[in-house]
């Protein structure tokens, strides 16, 4: 029998649902916002917009201080000297360049005013329709990172130039190691009033090499984050994905063991603070036909998702 700390069904059943308040749009060339909305000021609420105005994690770019570019968030769709994507300038003032697009918001920050629940992790959660749940935002980041190459032939991991010095790039898919990365500071934005993180992270960690047992460290130093702050975590399980099957065993062995955290976490008569999901086994007693996966038998399908919700 299943102990508190375990469900085999949808999120919402944890999760209210309803229509979110909070709304972003991307404004005319320029570097003002229309009448009744206002500039972004963080990086986190960029990230934010990005998902309220229908975009993936993975359009965001970086982060800059530039004077010459519009202040706050700004979008760019084939704008000369600007990679196609969503950027933050730190600079409060800035300017107009080129087709350079502001995004502004209404009624979005201060982020703790307008969230309850905050989903992260890769692009199962990136991909995912998440705005009909209440009060929540989705900073999740799908497909790759990009990582600059500069003129001289080097791998810059921590660059956020605009343009990319050769036109050549390397990629990488999102870990958990990558959400540990940004957790402190996602807690921070989103925070005090957060109640739920839901997090997906790990079967990119193992697909590039990483040991269940590495991975789930990883998985647990970003829970112990969470719950230090008061909030619950929910975890989505692993999938049996078509594609993936020679890592099938490793999903399994990293999900027993959050499933052991979980219970030992768990008290009698007490919230639990994490929560699992366990999508493996229930996909698994639905037969796990190819429907419930994109073409490229990884990534959920509409019909995949809806057995999330």
């Amino acid at each position: 029998m299943l102990s508190a700390a375990f469900y085999v069904c949808a999120a919402a059943r944890l999760l209210s649902t309803a229509t979110a308040d909070p709304e972003a749009m991307i404004a005319a060339a320029g570097n003002v916002c229309p009448d009744g909305w206002s500039k972004i000021t963080s990086v986190a609420a960029c990230r934010a917009a990005m998902d309220l105005v229908g975009y993936n994690g993975e359009e965001y770019k970086g982060d800059e201080d530039e004077s010459s570019w519009p202040s706050g968030c700004y979008f760019c769709d084939d704008v000369g000297g600007c990679q196609d994507g969503f950027w933050f300038n730190e600079d409060t003032k800035g300017a107009a360049k080129g087709k350079a697009q502001p995004v502004c918001g209404k009624g979005l920050e201060p982020l703790s005013d307008t969230t309850s629940i905050l989903f992260m992790g890769d692009s199962d959660v990136d991909y995912w329709q998440t705005q009909g749940y209440d009060r929540s935002h989705n900073v999740a980041v799908g497909g790759c990172k990009v990582w600059v190459v500069t003129r001289a032939g080097r791998v810059d991991a921590t660059a956020t130039s605009r343009i990319v010095g050769t036109k050549a790039v390397m990629t990488n898919r999102y870990t958990c190691k990558d959400v540990f990365r940004e957790t402190d500071a996602m807690l921070d934005a989103f925070g005090p009033g957060l109640e739920w993180v839901v997090l997906v992270c790990g079967e990119n960690d193992i697909a590039y090499g990483t040991k269940p047992s590495k991975a789930f460290k990883r998985f647990k130093s970003i829970v112990d984050e969470v719950v230090a702050t008061g909030a619950r975590l929910l975890y989505m399980g692993t999938k049996p994905e078509p594609s993936t099957k020679s890592m099938w065993d490793e999903y399994r062995e990293y999900d027993e063991l959050i499933r052991e955290y979980a219970t030992s976490l768990a008290d009698a008569g007490a919230d639990p603070p994490l929560v699992m999901v366990d999508v493996y086994p229930a996909f698994e007693t639905l037969g796990n036909p190819n429907s419930f996966y994109r073409r490229d038998k990884l990534h959920l399908s509409g019909e995949g998702y809806a057995l999330w919700d």
